[in-house]
């Protein structure tokens, strides 16, 4: 019975190391901004783009955007850019 709790005990850690490298391996060239004014009818990319040009002064005429997502609820609260 031990023996097979050592067992259960290794896999799971395998499994862990396995998803903790999978997650990493997702999240390569994966960008995330916080606080961004947005409203519904806006385009998340052009907010974003607009964000890396005006602020961050980056040239964005290379950076090509495959997808862009919001994440959470939208907020009438107005943020410091």
């Amino acid at each position: 019975m031990e023996k097979q709790m050592d067992d259960y005990s290794t896999r799971e850690e395998y499994i862990n190391d396995k998803l903790s490298d999978l997650k990493s391996r997702s999240m390569r060239e994966k960008l995330m901004f916080y606080g961004l004014d947005e409203s519904r009818e806006e385009d998340c990319g052009v907010i974003v783009k607009t964000f890396i040009k005006d602020i961050l002064l980056i040239d964005t005429h290379d950076i090509k955007l495959d997808r862009v997502h919001r994440i959470g609820p939208y907020s009438d609260r107005k943020h410091d850019r």
